[in-house]
């Protein structure tokens, strides 16, 4: 193949050098059809921009929807009738805020994340009330600190920020 090529290279540049033409040989029918079927870059983009649109749509449409659903879950978790339950959910809450962020977390919500966990005793509604605070302060500190595209991000992406309640 490549004695061939190379041939067909210097065949060209004789004819080139001599000065005679040669009628190039007309397209057959397939290589009209297989010209055809090539597409370029410009018409595959425009193929592809409706799937584009639609795509971004969904995702603005879905995000608000994903963004209520969890913060419903988050709620129901950390608001239930079970105190020591509640605490683990606002422990997992702090823990998930941490590793996205630099929040230091108050050393009382751990000691009484560790005490719902582990200990035979409950919680009262008091302590449950002191680490929803804490994430409530936490998530307004981080919040604080963002710019508008961060804030996007931390409230629609991570879904972490923090709503008492979420209306139906």
């Amino acid at each position: 193949d490549s004695a061939q090529t190379q041939a067909a290279g210097a065949e060209s540049q004789t004819e080139t050098q001599t000065g005679s033409t040669q009628a190039q040989p007309s397209p057959t029918a397939a290589d009209e059809a297989q010209g055809e079927g090539k597409t370029t870059a410009t018409q595959t983009a425009s193929r592809l921009l409706p799937l584009w649109i639609a795509a971004a749509l969904l995702t603005v449409g879905v995000l608000p929807v994903r963004r209520r659903v969890i913060l419903r879950a988050r709620v129901k978790k950390t608001h239930g009738s079970d105190a020591n339950r509640n605490a683990v959910a606002l422990w997992d809450y702090f823990q998930a805020l941490s590793r996205r962020y630099p929040v230091a977390l108050p050393e009382v919500c751990e000691r009484l994340a560790k005490k719902a966990a582990f200990s035979q005793h409950r919680l009262t509604q008091e302590e449950v009330q002191t680490l929803l605070t804490a994430a409530r302060n936490a998530a307004e500190q981080v919040q604080e600190g963002l710019n508008a595209w961060g804030r996007f991000v931390f409230r629609f992406l991570y879904v972490l920020d923090w709503l008492d309640s979420v209306d139906p």
